[in-house]
């Protein structure tokens, strides 16, 4: 039966195709704008409702969908494992591209003389365009299909049907390349390209929460991590890759806003309910949508084409707003986060809204909780006046199996919504909204609507080896040493496994059937690690390990083993178990297993750790790297994060436990067990140096700059770096630090990064240096851009770059400033200098002899030149002093209070008058201390025993 129903629609498409590429309709001339009009004008109402809906089926019921097309006009179809049509061979592949081809002739070939099934017999209202559509339709306009498949299916797609076997997000995250993103997007494209389909339904923005980690809701590996900036810049970079790779011929829809970071369910099985605020919303599920909806241009090619709206519900979102229902069945919840301020204009300008399938259990079990009879048209009218332009019709029969029911129930939607649109102008007037946002989105796609131009175009590709190669080494910059640290792996494992030893492979396969009446498919296939090992490192290979010392078994062998059962496989690997000393386990799954059980693994290393006791464990984790806590990491040799069950992964998984690749990548997200925290990761690097840099009047960093007096000149730091060597995410906190160095005083400026990056301005309103430096976190290091204005002459811009330490011994940290604190004061950057030194020795010379005159009067001729003498010393050593005090102080709070109310040069000139003055008072009130004084300094230098007696008396005298 299937194989006539495919030779039918195979038939079918032939004759259309021939009729369409006789009869192709060309559209433009006029701008983008006036196509959408040409188009629409022509449209029946039952065309026009027809293009919102894209539905699902199976491979038995191709001939169901094929009279969709032809009979109701839909706008498009969507492939999935659950309905059985993701290829697995050959022959499969060719199958669905030929069918795809069929589906399209029949969506573009004209039927002249006959009416659209569901047509209205009366005639229609006018349409926006201000003309009547004809009610009995001469020629369908030619309009192709929408042919979408889901991001998550690619996985599924087997590497037999020649696809490149695909990385999960969570592994490109772990690159931290954007490069490497794009590639994978690339690769996407190209593929999906020649298979025929035009939509993906990717890539996931959703955000990793590490509070869900191994609970309910766990996104696992479908996420490109925990940290919303760096979801938002992987996904641009993979869309972008997916439209050069298909050559703009496939649309990529951003999937699951607004965002599945906080669900504690699965959105498919249950609608989860999320307690959480705007604010918080904003700065994480929501921020990679925002960021990559806010384009200059719609036809940019990181510019996203469209957002899935998926079934969860917000509460407390906002004071004013009350969220009763899901986001994408309720207007009001739907309209709130559309209308915010970084998304509305990206749908004013037309953006594509695609609700998420209506027919999954959560839909189901909302509308019908009792099981009595699930309505399909219910749930699209409600997605559709929520907002979403595109309605996807998967599973809505009575039972989700049931595909005679599912197609009666499309009908049934689709003969409602036309009937909606005779009858009701608000309704009306929605419906030829979406169609134009769709008919823009087709536009974009192809530039002629004909077969030629709609039916891949292009050879089902040829590099195979070219595909793996690039998967290979993007899963090569993937792979993480999460335990134990680099310079720890020689003591732990000082070689990789040998000729000489026995090894055991305990592979963690999971077996699952894409959908009802599919064959199971297990992930990775049993043997993948064994066959891979054989041609990389035994006999095909390099020769490290002897093949026959090598057993492989399944997890599912292992909670055999663990239970006490007595099969034959329990048996074997408990034996080999005892002889082994290398155990390689491949985790893909979280903590529990097969039915809310514990892992076989977990279980091994907390209940029966003996079995492993004298032997060398490595642990794969093939999903997230987050399941393992800190007790069960501290029992394994080495623990690897691959983050896919593929073969590229494992293969380069086995490349760095022998050494032949460094393993480079770094968890997009937390890893308790290990003390591995995203957000100190993405703190600012506290060993880097920070720069600062001119702007140059055309806007270049370390352009021509010429500013002078008055001018404003803008600063920018260098790429400011996290500590896992990335650039930090926007928004990071960065402060300026301005000294001026002739009036001593400092302040700070708060900034931001983009892109890595900060900037500041810096007014130059007066003469004089300015020493600009910057910190960032417990980055303090800082070059500092000195700026100097002198006059009319041009600003002379020069930088200083501090010596480095010369051991790396850790050294204090000078002050810095921090958001919140206080600027730290500067230490004296003049010098004492010839200046300082005439207005000191000057003034001290004039009071010693004014203070000498004075005690002469009462101290006589001698103790008056002796007065004047020591109040002279004095001034010099206060000169000295000011020195001293100056490299002693130059830091505290006390020397810039004076630094700030004394000119520099006056400061050493005033300690000493005061020195000098001080010294000959004394003099001058107490003269016998002045005598003292000199007959100790004669003492010591022996002058007493040269002076002539008599002199000494006459001094007694006196």
């Amino acid at each position: 039966m299937r194989c006539r129903t495919r030779s039918l629609a195979l038939a079918i498409s032939l004759c259309l195709a021939l009729v369409g590429a006789a009869l192709p309709v060309f559209v433009g001339g006029q701008g983008p704008t006036a196509d959408v009009d040409s188009l629409l004008a022509r449209m029946t109402p039952a065309e026009r409702v027809g293009q919102l809906f894209v539905v699902g089926f199976s491979p038995d019921h191709e001939a169901e969908i094929l009279d969709l097309v032809q009979g109701y006009r839909i706008g498009g179809v969507v492939l999935a494992a659950r309905n059985g049509n993701i290829p697995s061979s050959p022959e499969s592949t060719s199958s669905l591209r030929d069918f795809v081809i069929a589906l399209q002739s029949a969506a573009l070939a004209g039927s002249a003389g006959s009416v659209p099934r569901g047509a209205p017999t009366t005639t229609p209202a006018p349409n926006s365009a201000g003309t009547t559509p004809t009610p009995a339709a001469v020629e369908h306009v030619a309009i192709p299909l929408f042919v979408a498949v889901d991001a998550s299916d690619l996985s599924l797609v087997g590497t037999e049907a020649g696809f490149a076997p695909p990385l999960s997000p969570m592994a490109l995250g772990a690159t931290w390349s954007e490069n490497a993103a794009e590639k994978a997007g690339q690769l996407a494209g190209r593929q999906l390209r020649a298979l025929g389909v035009n939509v993906l339904l990717g890539p996931a923005l959703d955000v990793a929460n590490p509070a869900r980690a191994g609970l309910a809701g766990d996104l696992g590996v479908n996420t490109f991590g925990e940290s919303p900036y760096w979801v938002a810049r992987l996904g641009r970079a993979y869309l972008r890759g997916v439209h050069s790779g298909s050559e703009s011929h496939v649309l990529s829809i951003a999937t699951h806003f607004p965002g599945l970071g906080a669900a504690d369910r699965d959105v498919y099985g249950e609608i989860p309910v999320v307690q959480d605020s705007l604010e918080n919303r904003l700065a994480s599920d929501l921020f990679p949508f925002t960021a990559l909806v806010r384009q200059e241009s719609p036809e940019a090619d990181d510019a996203v084409d469209g957002i899935l709206t998926t079934h969860i519900q917000f509460h407390s979102i906002s004071a004013g707003t009350l969220m009763v229902r899901p986001t994408s069945l309720d207007p009001q919840a739907l309209y709130y986060f559309l209308s915010l301020p970084q998304v509305a204009s990206w749908r004013e300008a037309g953006g594509l809204l695609v609700s998420d399938s209506l027919g999954a259990r959560s839909v189901r079990q909302y509308y019908d909780p009792k099981s009595e009879g699930f309505q399909a048209k219910r749930a699209a009218y409600d997605a559709f006046l929520a907002g979403n332009d595109v309605l996807m019709l998967d599973s809505v029969g009575p039972k989700a199996d049931d595909w005679a029911g599912h197609f009666a129930r499309v009908r049934e939607t689709l003969d409602f919504f036309q009937a909606k649109y005779q009858s009701d102008a608000a309704f009306r007037s929605r419906v030829d909204a979406s169609v134009r946002r769709i008919l823009a989105a087709k536009l974009r796609l192809y530039p002629r609507f004909s077969v030629d131009a709609v039916a891949p175009g292009v050879p089902w590709p040829q590099g195979e080896e070219d595909w793996a190669q690039e998967v290979s080494e993007i899963a090569g910059r993937a792979v993480t040493l999460l335990y134990p640290r680099p310079e720890e792996l020689a003591a732990k494992m000082p070689a990789p496994p040998s000729v000489a030893d026995r090894l055991v492979i305990v592979e963690d396969v999971a077996a699952f059937a894409p959908c009802a009446v599919c064959e199971p498919v297990q992930r990775p296939t049993p043997g993948t690690t064994l066959r891979l090992l054989q041609r990389l490192y035994g006999q095909e290979g390099s020769g490290h390990v002897d093949m026959a010392r090598v057993q492989t078994f399944t997890v599912a062998d292992l909670a055999g083993l663990l239970a006490g059962s007595a099969a034959e496989e329990a048996t074997r690997l408990q034996e080999a178990l005892g002889e082994a000393n290398w155990v390689l386990f491949l985790m893909e799954g979280g903590q529990t297993f097969g039915g809310g059980a514990a892992h076989p693994l977990t279980t091994l290393l907390r209940e029966k750790p003996s079995l492993l006791r004298d032997k060398r464990v490595v642990v794969f984790a093939l999903g997230a790297p987050y399941y393992l806590d800190s007790t069960d990491v501290a029992k394994v040799s080495a623990y690897y994060a691959l983050y896919s069950p593929t073969e590229p992964a494992i293969e380069a998984g086995l490349r760095a436990l022998f050494g032949g690749i460094a393993p480079a990548g770094k968890p997009p997200v937390s890893v308790p067990a290990v003390q591995y925290r995203l957000a100190e990761r993405l703190q600012p690097a506290p060993e880097q140096m920070l720069y600062l840099e001119p702007v140059g009047q055309t806007g270049e960093e370390g352009g021509q700059v010429s500013l002078g007096l008055g001018d404003e000149l803008v600063l920018t730091t260098g790429a400011i770096l996290d500590r896992n060597g990335n650039i930090v995410p926007d928004g990071t906190p960065v402060t300026f630090l301005f000294s001026d160095v002739e009036s001593r005083l400092t302040w700070q400026e708060a900034g931001a990064t983009t892109n890595g990056k900060a900037t500041v301005r810096l007014r130059l309103e007066r003469q004089g240096t300015v020493e600009v430096s910057v910190a960032a976190g417990q980055a303090v290091r800082s070059a500092k851009l000195v700026v100097a204005v002198r006059g009319d002459q041009p600003a002379v811009i020069s930088t200083m770059v501090p010596t480095p330490a010369p051991t790396a011994t850790p050294q204090p940290t000078p002050a810095a400033v921090f958001p919140g604190e206080g600027a730290p004061p500067s230490a004296p950057s003049r010098p004492l200098d010839f200046g300082a030194f005439v207005l000191s020795v000057a003034g001290v010379l004039g009071l010693s002899v004014a203070l000498g005159a004075l005690a002469y009067p009462r101290a006589g001729k001698s103790l008056a030149a002796e007065t004047a003498l020591f109040a002279f010393c004095a001034g010099l050593a206060g000169y000295l002093a000011y020195g001293l005090l100056g490299l002693a102080l130059g830091r505290t709070v006390l020397l810039e209070s004076v630094q700030k109310t004394i000119p520099w040069r006056w400061q050493p000139a005033i300690l000493s008058y005061l020195l000098c003055t001080l010294t000959g008072l004394v003099g001058w009130a107490w003269p016998r201390a002045i005598a003292r004084a000199a007959r100790y300094l004669r003492r010591i230098t022996g002058g007493a025993a040269s002076q002539p007696q008599g002199h000494q008396q006459r001094r007694q005298e006196q």
